[in-house]
C-alpha cells in the first residue's frame, strides 16, 4: 500500500481532537456513499460501471441497477500482483474527524473460484481500507485476505493465522472496518473487521488496533475517511474466462451509531421506527426510548428513561437496565415473539393488548430468565402466548384477560398476586407473594 498510495497523493488536512466523544449518533448519517449509478468517482484507474446483470461478469448489482468491474493491472503492487484500483472515498482532501466511523464495500464473491498461486500463501487479493492519517503513518491500516479453495473462499485478515470465516455461498458480500477513539489522546484506535453475507448477517468478524507497520496510530491523530483499496491481486486470477476482474459495490463511510452493536452511548432520547434495525449492546441511552416498528435488541445496556414499544416490530432485551417504567403493547402477531429476560426496570413493567408472544422471564429453551422489577408488573388482554416466569417484584402481580397461552410460575411478588379472566392460563403457579388472588397460586 505505502509506496502505491504515496505516489498518488493527496493534499493532506488532519483535525487532531484529543478526547473520546461523549456520545455517538442514534441515527445513521452517511459521510461518503459510491453505488456506481451515476459514475464511478474516484475510483481509478481500471473501473468500468456496469448495468445489474451485465459486464463481464454478469452478476446483478448488489443494490440499485449498476455496480462496477474492476480489472486488474499486472504488477502494479509487486511482479505478479496488481493493486491500482483505489478510491479516497470521492474526496480531493482529506476530511477531519466528525466521530467515530466505518468504511465498507461489497465484493461479489464466486465461491467456486480457482486456487491462487501458493506463492502469497494461496491468497487472491486483499481488500485494504485505512482512516485518515498524518502522512506516511500507516497504524490504522487493516486488510482483509481472501483465500480460495475451490468450494469456498477463506477471509483472513491482517497477518492472523486463522480466518474469521469461510465463505462457501456466492453472493454479495460486505467488508467493514470501523474506526473508534480510545478515552485517551494517546490511546490506540480499535477498529472491528466484520463480514456481512447477502443478507446483512455478520458472519465473521475481529478486533484490530492501529499498530499497524509504519505506524502507530494514535487516537489523536485519527481523521476522518482515508482510502479503500483492491491490492496484492494475482495476475491472471481468478477465473478461466473473466481473468483479472472483481465486482464491486456499494462503496460507502458512516458515522456510527449507538444502534451498531459495537457499544457507545447517546445523550438524548431514541426512536426506533419502521424498517430500522436498533442493536444497543453494552450502550447507555440518556434519555428514552421509544420503537413503533423495525427491531430493537438491547444486551448488557442501560436506558435512564422509559422504555416504550408500541404497534410493531420485534423488541429483545437482554441483562439490562430501564430506570423508569417498560411498556411492551399492540404488538401484532405478524411481527414475531418478542422478549424482556434478566432485566432491571426500576418502575412499572406492561405487557399489555398484544398480538405477539411476549416472553417476561421463560423456562423454555433458549431460556429467557426473569425480571427485577422495582413497582407493578402488568400482564393484561393479550392474545399472543405471555410466559410469565421467574420474577422478583416488588408492587403487585397483575395477569388479567388473556387469551393466549398464559404460564405463571416461580415469581416472587412482596405486595399481591391477582390473576383472574385469563382463558388459556397453562401454569398457575407455584409463586410466592403476600396474597394471591384468582386463578394464580
Amino acid at each position: 500500500m505505502k509506496s502505491f498510495i504515496r505516489s498518488f497523493a493527496i493534499t493532506t488536512v488532519i483535525a487532531i481532537f484529543g478526547v473520546l466523544p461523549l456520545s455517538i449518533r442514534a441515527v445513521a448519517s452517511s459521510l461518503a456513499f459510491q453505488g456506481f449509478e451515476t459514475n464511478t468517482g474516484d475510483w481509478t484507474p481500471t473501473t468500468t460501471r456496469v448495468p445489474s446483470g451485465g459486464g463481464v461478469l454478469g452478476v446483478s448489482s448488489a443494490s440499485g441497477s449498476y455496480h462496477a468491474e474492476l480489472t486488474n493491472i499486472y504488477d502494479t503492487y509487486s511482479l505478479g500482483y496488481g493493486g491500482a484500483e483505489f478510491s479516497f472515498f470521492g474526496y480531493a482532501t482529506q476530511p477531519p474527524y466528525t466521530g467515530d466511523f466505518s468504511q465498507s464495500i461489497s465484493m461479489y464473491i464466486f465461491a467456486n473460484w480457482p486456487l491462487a498461486s501458493p506463492n502469497n500463501n494461496g491468497q487472491g487479493v486483499w481488500i485494504d481500507m485505512s482512516p485518515g492519517q498524518p502522512a506516511n503513518n500507516f497504524g490504522g491500516e487493516h486488510n482483509f485476505r481472501l483465500t480460495p479453495t475451490g468450494t469456498a473462499v477463506a477471509i483472513s485478515v491482517d497477518g492472523q493465522g486463522s480466518p474469521i470465516v469461510s465463505l462457501a455461498t456466492s453472493g454479495w458480500y460486505k467488508f467493514q472496518m470501523t474506526y473508534q477513539k480510545g478515552a485517551h489522546p494517546t490511546d490506540l484506535v480499535t477498529t472491528h473487521m466484520n463480514v456481512f453475507d447477502p443478507n446483512g448477517n455478520l458472519v465473521g468478524t475481529t478486533t484490530v488496533v492501529s499498530n499497524s507497520p509504519g505506524g502507530p496510530l494514535l487516537s489523536q491523530d485519527l481523521a476522518g475517511p482515508g482510502y479503500v483499496w483492491i491490492t496484492v491481486w494475482e495476475n491472471g486470477w481468478p477465473a478461466a474466462g473473466a481473468n483479472d476482474v472483481l465486482a464491486i459495490d456499494d462503496v460507502r463511510a458512516d458515522l456510527l451509531t449507538v444502534c451498531d452493536g459495537l457499544g457507545g452511548n447517546l445523550k438524548g432520547n431514541l426512536t426506533v421506527s419502521s424498517g430500522q434495525t436498533c442493536l444497543l449492546n453494552a450502550s447507555t441511552v440518556s434519555g428514552n426510548v421509544t420503537q413503533t416498528g423495525g427491531s430493537l435488541t438491547a444486551n448488557g445496556s442501560t436506558i435512564t428513561g422509559n422504555l416504550q414499544t408500541t404497534g410493531g416490530g420485534t423488541l429483545s432485551v437482554n441483562a439490562s437496565s430501564v430506570n423508569g417504567d417498560v411498556q411492551i403493547q399492540n404488538i401484532p402477531s405478524s411481527a414475531g415473539p418478542s422478549q424482556i429476560c434478566g432485566t432491571v426496570v426500576g418502575g412499572n413493567l406492561e405487557v399489555h393488548n398484544n398480538g405477539a408472544s411476549v416472553e417476561i422471564g421463560s423456562s423454555s429453551p433458549p431460556p429467557c430468565a426473569g425480571n427485577t422489577v422495582g413497582g407493578n408488573l402488568q400482564v393484561q388482554n393479550n392474545t399472543g402466548a405471555e410466559p410469565v416466569v421467574g420474577n422478583t417484584v416488588s408492587g403487585n402481580l397483575q395477569v388479567q384477560s388473556n387469551t393466549g397461552p398464559t404460564q405463571v410460575f416461580n415469581n416472587s411478588v412482596t405486595k399481591t398476586l391477582q390473576c383472574q379472566g385469563n382463558t388459556q392460563l397453562l401454569v398457575g403457579g407455584p409463586n410466592t407473594a403476600a396474597q394471591k388472588q384468582g386463578q394464580c397460586f
